[in-house]
């Protein structure tokens, strides 16, 4: 695998997840076991904006040279695909979250050993 195609399919899997949270909250966090409030559905959402903001960097950064500014996209995903990863854990393991979360947590996984090989692996030149 390639980083171009990693960002792609994060950004497109990123896009999925980004859209689903804003348009339709209160099934997910039902399915998560939380009570949807209003408060929580606001919150959802303004979340899930930053995660569609997170895709459009993904996608560009994919279509991107490889670059010193790439490599720190690199870096952050991979920094924040693993602190979500530990927190949904956290989530379903302290059963705070349904067992839905796995599903979170594969993907927080994939994702963090994916940029995780690409930063610490198989670094591409910069040049």
């Amino acid at each position: 695998m390639t980083t171009k195609t990693l960002f792609t399919i994060s950004s497109i899997m990123i896009l999925l997840i980004g859209l689903a949270w804003i348009l339709m909250p209160r099934i997910l966090l039902s399915a998560w076991g939380l009570e949807a409030t209003d408060a929580l559905i606001y919150m959802s959402q303004r979340f899930a904006a930053a995660v569609l903001g997170f895709a459009v960097i993904l996608w560009l950064a994919g279509t991107s040279y490889k670059s010193d500014p790439r490599r720190a996209i690199v870096g952050g995903v991979f920094a924040v695909s693993t602190l979500v990863l530990i927190l949904s854990l956290y989530g379903v393991l302290s059963n705070l979250i349904s067992a839905w979360g796995w599903g979170a947590v594969i993907g927080e996984a994939l994702l963090s050993l994916g940029f995780g090989y690409f930063l610490f692996i198989k670094r591409e030149p910069t040049a």
